[in-house]
């Protein structure tokens, strides 16, 4: 999906102004720290702020992105769960609201900054340029600018609001982040982190995978998930060219590159190398992590980690290299802090995956891979991140930590398939991939409840459940039917809303879930004048609400939300005028989200992303569950946006006056539901 693989920033001028310093700056900053450690310590004790009593010595959050609470307490029912129904008879298992939209960048920046998108800016994974009408990447900017000695590079986070843990620090209390969503650049604070979504591969994408092929005659980059690439018969096997980053210098642009070989290898196995990194496999198998190293003049590379996967007909030879991730033992941009945690963490587990978007759904989607592939990719990502949060777990013994694991998210966006008919009948009795995956993460909730002491509080959270994604409705094909929307009479055909003539338009949709206005004076082309919008919203409104699925009969939109309704702050006016909330089975058309045109309003989604969550945000709450009970506030459910100010509050800390959220209270029962 290209508007998922927004450029942000070419990787290899990263490299040119990063590599050469990387090494300097953590030794030196090491040093640094341990010689002026007893100073600020006793300088800090001395202008430290004054806290409360805390009720907590340690708060352990563990989130796990999508999980669904109405599984969860099916699998529960069934017996397979016993560490979450444990964990819910000791303290309590709870809906958990999430955000508008339910989408995670938009989820994590609200758990994080206890704020709503109005505050923090996060409104989709990407936003629109009002200037050009463009998509880039929502929350966070990579730029550089070209100079005599290399390149000048600036990482920009766009997420407004502090995160908790800053604040928290501010009173002394220490934390420790793992690959918690929208955290790219990672922050200065009391504590160490490991950023997560957004972090670019070294091409400066989300997520662009190789797919080498004897029957690939040159280089094509039309699939959006990858490039695809040839590879060529030698008299000792095959070779290729791995396309790396891009560097800038003040006088020219290049792209770096690394060669590929390919060998056959004794007992049916094949050796291949990238760059100077060999590795031994099966067909078929997925490799372990290479590191790969592009070369910039003499002196400077660049590190990077890929895995291999060969396949072979006895004809036909293909080899798919996974997105080009920043290798964490050198990395080019600030992923971790301090900037040598991450290269601690690599001495601590070995080589791990850094890209925000690690499993390579693309690649699954293409045909790239099988899905035993995505899926060893998958286990293989979890057992990083189980290993490295349990061992960190130790080590924090008081203060704040909290890890993140992706793998419920991506692996049912990728098999919700296996669960129901194309007409959305339900595949009951029948074990599937999704309900083993849960499964197996109780299991990975044992092993935390047993370091839970007297004095700790264990939260397991999801921003949002899941649903089934059957159906892709193109709004941009209802406003053209209804006069909103034109396209230029001819078509370039690169998407990215760029057909659209915005002379005539007012009104597009962009994104997962939201519907802009062309409006005069917001946006460079606009013609819709302000006392026209409130008369354009209620029909918009009405539309929607009246679409039904010719198939079906079915309504595909469950609310309309206005943007002045959901959202409160000062960055609400760069959000949509209108966020979708689609009913479960329907989500934003692939054409409509990458601003292509179509032809039909409804389409049958017959990709591998088979499940998602960018419907109404009643259809898919997260969840949570407490080691100790938890009072309801004033009646309502508790909101994903409340646990900010909790943390802070159980740790003797006055949440700060911008934060939506309320602080949630210890309770004597345990009310779960």
């Amino acid at each position: 999906m290209s508007f998922f693989l927004s450029y942000i920033g070419p990787g290899a001028g990263i490299a040119a102004a990063g590599t050469l310093l990387v090494t300097v700056i953590a030794v030196a900053t090491m040093l640094a720290n341990f010689a002026f450690w007893p100073i600020r310590r006793v300088w800090r004790w001395i202008r430290l702020p004054k806290k409360g009593k805390a009720q907590v010595r340690r708060v352990i959050v563990m989130g796990l992105d999508g999980m669904d609470p109405r599984r969860v307490e099916r699998l529960m029912k069934d017996g397979v769960m016993p560490s979450f129904s444990k964990l819910a008879e000791q303290g309590g298992f709870y809906r958990l609201g999430s955000t508008v939209p339910p989408i995670s960048p938009v989820a994590w920046s609200s758990f994080l900054t206890g704020t709503n998108p109005g505050k923090h800016g996060i409104f989709d994974f990407v936003a629109r340029d009002p200037r050009t009408y463009l998509p880039k990447l929502s929350s966070a900017e990579v730029s550089q600018r070209p100079s005599r000695f290399g390149t000048r590079v600036n990482v920009k986070g766009l997420r407004k609001s502090e995160p908790f843990w800053k604040h928290l620090g501010k009173y002394g209390v220490s934390s420790t982040v793992l690959r918690v969503p929208i955290t790219f650049p990672a922050e200065p604070f009391d504590g160490s982190i490991l950023s997560a979504m957004c972090i670019p591969d070294l091409r400066g994408t989300q997520s662009s995978y190789t797919f080498f092929s004897t029957e690939v005659e040159e280089e094509d980059d039309s699939h959006s998930g990858g490039l695809w690439a040839p590879l060529e018969r030698e008299d000792s096997g095959w070779k290729g060219i791995l396309p790396g980053p891009e560097e800038s210098s003040a006088k020219d642009r290049s792209r770096l590159e690394a060669n590929v070989e390919i060998r056959d290898a004794a007992d049916g196995r094949y050796t291949i190398k990238v760059g100077s990194e060999e590795v031994d496999v099966s067909a078929g198998e997925l490799s372990p992590w290479v590191r790969v190293s592009f070369p910039i003049g003499k002196w400077r590379k660049m590190h990077g980690l890929v895995r291999v996967q060969l396949q072979s007909d006895g004809e036909k030879v293909t080899l798919y290299v996974t997105p080009i991730q920043i290798d964490p033992a050198r990395p080019v941009l600030p992923i971790g802090f301090p900037w040598i945690f991450s290269n601690y963490l690599s001495r601590l587990i070995g080589p791990y995956a850094t890209l925000g978007l690690a499993e390579d759904t693309s690649a699954l989607n293409d045909g790239v891979i099988d899905d035993a592939t995505f899926l060893k990719q998958a286990e293989d990502i979890h057992k990083e991140r189980e290993e490295m949060a349990l061992e960190l777990m130790n080590h924090r013994t008081k203060g704040m930590f909290a890890c993140v694991f992706d793998g419920p998210d991506r692996i049912q966006h990728m098999f919700f398939r296996e669960e129901e008919t194309p007409e959305g009948v339900s595949k009951e009795g029948e074990s599937t991939t999704i309900d083993r995956m849960y499964q197996d993460l109780d299991s990975l909730v044992g092993k935390t409840i047993q370091k839970v002491r007297r004095d700790d509080l264990l939260l397991v959270i999801s921003d949002h459940g899941f649903t089934s994604f059957r159906r892709g409705v193109d709004l941009n094909c209802l406003l053209e039917q209804e006069g909103l929307l034109h396209w230029k009479s001819e078509s370039t055909g690169r998407g990215a809303y760029g057909d659209i003539d915005w002379t005539r338009t007012k009104a597009y949709a962009f994104g997962l879930s939201g519907i802009y206005f062309n409006l005069k004076g917001r946006e460079a082309g606009g013609i819709l004048e302000k006392n026209e919008v409130s008369d354009l919203a209620n029909k918009i409104t009405a539309l929607l609400m009246d679409l039904r699925d010719p198939e079906s009969g079915d309504p595909a939109v469950s609310k309309v939300y206005r943007s002045a309704e959901a959202y409160r702050g000062p960055y609400s006016n760069e959000g949509p005028d209108l966020v979708v909330g689609y009913h479960e089975g329907y989500r934003v058309s692939w054409d409509c989200a990458s601003g292509y045109r179509s032809d039909s309003i409804f389409s049958v989604n017959d990709k591998c992303w088979s499940g998602d969550h960018c419907v109404d945000r009643s259809l898919v709450p997260g969840m949570m569950f407490a080691s100790r009970p938890l009072e309801s506030i004033n009646g309502r459910g508790f909101q994903l946006v409340d646990l900010a100010p909790s943390i802070l509050r159980w740790f003797g800390v006055k949440p700060p006056g911008n934060m939506d959220g309320e602080a949630i209270r210890f309770s004597t029962s345990n009310p779960t539901g």
